[in-house]
């Protein structure tokens, strides 16, 4: 199986919103946040997820493939229903037999209840951050040629300047 053609179809499938044919590439006993979800509920999730932010968009960035592991780098897009444009690094990585386990969408869920700048700012500091953490121990990053401690000062950075353009009742 070509693992990197597979996950460009799972993405084509979620931004093309065909959550019914995500059988096809979602394991049947699919768990999200630890939970049993279902590849059904994952996929009503994503539905009800999608129209809460009908622009949402997922963008591969970096794909690595070692054996049956896999790691993703995406730019997750859209408006939450705050009305707020915002971008979500996700950073994802886990081992496919014949579907994609759900856990890499689990996180995306939470844009829906973000109602202020602070909040979103938090969660995308995690995320980035996190991922990047992610990619180091499983061992993935070493592979980029990219220095773990060059990406996160990047990272850094990048937040810092975020931070420097909310309101100043917020950023200070």
């Amino acid at each position: 199986m070509d693992l990197k053609a597979f996950y460009r179809s799972y993405l084509q499938a979620c931004n093309e919103r065909r959550f019914d044919d995500l059988a096809e590439f979602v394991a049947d006993d699919v768990e999200v946040n630890g939970e049993p979800r279902g590849v059904a509920q994952y996929g009503a999730d994503l539905r009800d997820f999608t129209e809460a932010v009908p622009d949402f968009h997922w963008e591969l960035r970096h794909l690595l493939v070692d054996g049956n592991w896999l790691s993703a780098h995406l730019w997750d897009t859209g408006t939450s229903p705050a009305g707020r444009a915002g971008m979500i690094q996700e950073f994802s990585d886990f081992a496919v037999e014949r579907t994609i386990p759900a856990s890499s969408r689990s996180m995306s869920v939470i844009i829906n209840a973000l109602a202020g700048d602070v909040l979103m700012l938090a969660f995308l500091t995690w995320t980035r951050l996190h991922g990047i953490i992610s990619l180091e121990i499983g061992g993935h990053l070493a592979a980029t040629g990219i220095g773990a401690a060059a990406l996160f000062e990047a990272e850094l950075e990048t937040i810092r300047t975020q931070a420097a353009q909310l309101p100043p009742a917020i950023g200070s």
